[in-house]
């Protein structure tokens, strides 16, 4: 088992935050309210997603995912679209039909079993005992 640090935060901790924030964008689309000021999910680079979600799911690498740009909870709502199948631009909106909630699920069922660790702080304190480092840049 990988040494855990404090500023690598578990995938488990991020899905959290990422379905806190996919749910009130839903519900403020049900609701007819604007959004206010959230962040937009900018989709990240399609190849680096599948490259994750390879390594840590059908593989069982311990991956790092280092974001400068973005926080961890909106690189986790593009992996759970990716493993999901679900459209982008309904995740932004927060238009979810049933199904996609469905989906939502699932993805977040199979990520939650993943070695994926998210770090927000400077990659100079990375472990060696990790598999894998992906940088995530907007696509």
């Amino acid at each position: 088992m990988n040494k855990q640090l404090p500023e690598h935060l578990p995938i488990d901790q991020v899905l959290r935050e990422a379905f806190r924030h996919l749910f009130n964008r839903a519900e403020a689309a049900n609701f007819g309210q604007a959004t206010g000021a959230a962040m937009p999910i900018v989709p990240v680079a399609g190849q680096t997603l599948s490259q994750i979600i390879r390594g840590a799911l059908q593989e069982g690498r311990s991956i790092v995912v280092y974001s400068p740009e973005f926080p961890a909870w909106h690189v986790a709502l593009n992996l759970i679209a990716a493993v999901g199948s679900i459209q982008m631009d309904r995740m932004r909106s927060g238009n979810l039909e049933d199904e996609d909630w469905s989906k939502t699920t699932q993805a977040i069922h199979a990520l939650r079993k993943t070695k994926i660790y998210f770090c927000n702080s400077s990659m100079a304190a990375f472990p060696k005992n990790f598999d894998q480092v992906y940088v995530i840049r907007p696509s």
